[in-house]
C-alpha cells in the first residue's frame, strides 16, 4: 500500500545514566517505496547526545525472511531468538553500541485500533551491553532495562493518530506500559499492561487517563506536555510524574530534502522523551493479589500535529 508503515521502537534506561532511544522504520512514504531508516539517540550521563541515523532506499537495507532481523546502515536489530540484540558498529562515526535483552515468548498485543493501527509491546526487561565512543579507552559496560514496541498500519499514521502518550517503567520485579492514543477522529483509547516475572499480572484497555499541569517543551509552546498523568478505575490507580526532559526531536529530520518539505505539508511532528516517576496500586482480585509498586521509567510523547499555532 502506498502509505503503509511499520516501525520498532527501543527504549533503554541504564543504571550508569545512559539512555538509548532508537526506531527502525520501514515505510512507503517519503522518497520512494519500501524505504528503511534507523534513527536513534544515545544520551550520555552528562546529557550529551550522540545521534544514530541512517536511511536507505529499497534493496539497500535488509530484513530476514521471517521479518525478525533488520540491518539498516550500521545498525542491526535481531529478534530471531528470545535474546534480542541491538547493535551499532561504525568506525567512521566512532560509535560501537551493543545491547542484549531477553524477550518473553511473544510480545503483548495492545492494538488501539485493531483494524487500522496495531501495536505490540515488550514491557521493560533486564538488559546489558557496552557503549564505546571515539575517545574512550575501553567500552563502558551498561545494565538496566530495555522496552520494545512494534507498530504497523496500512495508511499514513498522520491520518490515523493525532497524539500518542506512553510510559514504560519497571521496578525490580514489576514492569508496566501505559499508552494513551488520541485519534484524528476524536476517539481516545488508553491501555495499561502490568507484568510480573515476564507474565501479565494485569491489563485493561479501557483506562480513563487524565492529564494535569503543563510543562512546555523547550522553545516551542505548540507542543505542551502534562506534568502528571493519572489513570484510575475501581481496580487500579497509576500515576506518572514527569521529571527531566532528555530529548526533543523532529521525526522529519531523517527524511532528506526536498522530501521532508513535502511531508511537512501534511504533518509537523515532534517527539519528547522524559524521565517519569511511576506509582501503581492494584486491588486484589480473584485471579491476582493486591500489588503496590513504585519505579522509574521513560515517558514518550509523540505529536503528529501541533496543539496550538505558533
Amino acid at each position: 500500500m502506498p502509505a503503509a508503515m511499520e516501525y520498532w521502537d527501543l527504549t533503554g534506561q541504564f543504571r550508569s545514566g545512559h539512555r538509548l532511544f532508537a526506531r527502525f522504520l520501514i515505510t512507503n512514504e517519503g522518497p520512494g517505496a519500501h524505504g528503511g531508516a534507523i534513527v536513534g539517540h544515545l544520551v550520555l550521563p552528562t546529557g550529551a547526545i550522540t545521534p544514530l541515523k541512517w536511511g536507505r532506499m529499497r534493496d539497500a537495507w535488509t530484513i530476514s525472511p521471517d521479518g525478525l532481523r533488520l540491518k539498516i546502515g550500521k545498525a542491526v536489530l535481531d529478534m530471531r531468538t528470545a535474546a534480542t540484540t541491538f547493535a551499532v558498529d561504525t568506525d567512521k562515526h566512532g560509535i560501537k553500541v551493543g545491547v542484549e535483552f531477553t524477550r518473553p515468548d511473544a510480545p503483548i498485543a495492545v492494538h488501539p485500533d485493531p483494524t487500522a493501527y496495531r501495536v505490540e509491546v515488550v514491557t521493560p526487561v533486564a538488559a546489558r551491553g557496552t557503549v564505546w565512543l571515539r575517545g574512550m579507552a575501553t567500552p563502558v559496560p551498561v545494565d538496566g532495562t530495555m522496552a520494545l514496541t512494534h507498530t504497523w498500519m496500512d495508511r499514513s499514521e498522520v491520518e490515523i493518530v493525532r497524539r500518542r502518550n506512553e510510559v514504560l517503567a519497571a521496578t525490580e520485579d514489576v514492569a508496566f506500559y501505559l499508552s494513551d492514543v488520541a485519534f484524528v477522529d476524536g476517539r481516545r483509547r488508553a491501555s495499561l499492561i502490568v507484568t510480573r516475572a515476564a507474565r501479565v499480572a494485569y491489563r485493561t484497555d479501557d483506562l480513563p487517563v487524565a492529564f494535569a499541569g503543563t510543562a512546555v517543551l523547550p522553545d516551542d509552546a505548540r507542543y505542551p506536555v502534562a506534568d502528571v498523568w493519572e489513570g484510575h478505575t475501581a481496580d487500579v490507580q497509576v500515576v506518572a510524574r514527569l521529571q527531566r526532559a532528555w530529548l526533543r526531536w523532529n521525526p522529519l529530520d531523517i527524511i532528506p530534502a526536498p522530501f521532508n518539505w513535502l511531508l511537512a505539508l501534511k504533518t509537523r511532528p515532534q517527539r519528547l522523551w522524559a524521565d517519569a516517576e511511576v506509582s501503581l496500586t492494584l486491588a486484589a482480585q480473584p485471579d491476582h493479589p493486591a500489588l503496590a509498586a513504585r519505579g522509574t521509567g521513560v515517558a514518550v510523547v509523540t505529536f503528529h500535529q501541533p496543539v496550538a499555532a505558533r
